[in-house]
């Protein structure tokens, strides 16, 4: 009977998603992708200063974390090397700033708009990074991507001292 148990308590810590950030919403949103990247051995790092009271909807900003993500472990793993399949996302909260960046390995170079916003010749395709600015522009945010030295970075920032 106690094994029993033992493996069921086991079996249950196993199931309960780590705790980046407070917020359960992106907290459920990171402990999805960070399982997706593990799963095609990329390597997936999260450094988070996040408390629990953005004045963002965070539902919505789980969607553009979502897609940013999905773009991130989709570039990723198109890298041959192992050892070179990145993602890095990082959380800052300073009470009137909030911000992400996330930094993945690709295997090709991106291409750019006029605007600075990465864009795909694939059909069907690109419709997160347009929801990602649509979110920009709606919150007042600083949107920035980046593709350089097989290195690609998106950052946001969404506060009042911009």
């Amino acid at each position: 009977m106690r094994d029993h148990v033992a493996d069921w308590l086991g079996s249950f810590s196993a199931s309960v998603p780590p705790v980046f950030c407070a917020d359960p919403v992106l907290n459920a949103a990171l402990s999805l992708f960070k399982r997706r990247a593990e799963d095609k051995d990329i390597r997936f790092k999260i450094d988070s200063q996040l408390s629990n009271t953005l004045d963002v909807d965070t539902i919505k900003l789980s969607v553009v974390l979502s897609n940013a993500l999905e773009n991130a472990i989709t570039a990723a793993d198109k890298v041959q090397n192992r050892e070179g399949r990145t993602v890095n996302v990082k959380f800052v909260y300073t009470g009137s700033q909030f911000g992400f960046e996330i930094i993945n390995s690709c295997a090709e170079p991106a291409e750019f708009d006029d605007e600075g916003i990465p864009v795909t010749r694939k059909a069907g395709h690109g419709v997160g990074v347009r929801s990602i600015v649509m979110f920009a522009k709606e919150n007042n945010a600083l949107l920035d991507f980046k593709c350089i030295d097989s290195r690609f970075t998106m950052r946001l920032v969404i506060g009042s001292a911009m």
